[in-house]
């Protein structure tokens, strides 16, 4: 699991947005989108070893490994997870749990990290412009 908190947010500054639904998009179809709990690192570890058990890492077990032995339990793991996420954003912050970050679950062990592409739409700021900007983080 990855991180991506301090990315996001790094993004959404030089914007200044304040109020509105960010969509982030993982545009991989080996890595999803979640928000979990990163104050204690027990809950990323039992994650990682409940979708190990779930889609396990295991040359032969599956008919597609294109991309080596961990690329159909990367795929597995993405479709339960999801590749999209919506966080509302309040006075330029993104609002979730004391505890919760907006974590990227990296499911394939063998490729680089996906690149995620954080959206915003400006129609709720208030001068109304119809404009929605994407950029990686």
């Amino acid at each position: 699991m990855v991180e991506i908190t301090r990315d996001v947010l790094d993004w959404l500054e030089p914007h200044g947005v304040q109020t509105g639904l960010l969509t982030l998009f993982c545009r991989h179809t080996s890595a999803g989108l979640l928000i979990q709990e990163n104050a204690a690192p027990d809950v990323r570890a039992d994650l990682e070893t409940f979708f190990e058990r779930l889609a396990p890492e295991e040359a032969g077990r599956y008919r597609h490994e294109d991309e080596g032995a961990d690329d159909m339990p990367a795929h597995i793991r993405t479709a339960l997870i999801g590749a999209q996420l919506s966080v509302p954003l309040m006075q330029g912050r993104l609002v979730f749990g004391n505890v919760a970050g907006d974590l990227s679950f990296r499911t394939s062990t063998g490729a680089a990290p996906a690149r995620n592409r954080p959206t915003f739409d400006r129609r709720m700021r208030r001068d109304r412009r119809r404009k929605t900007e994407a950029a990686p983080i």
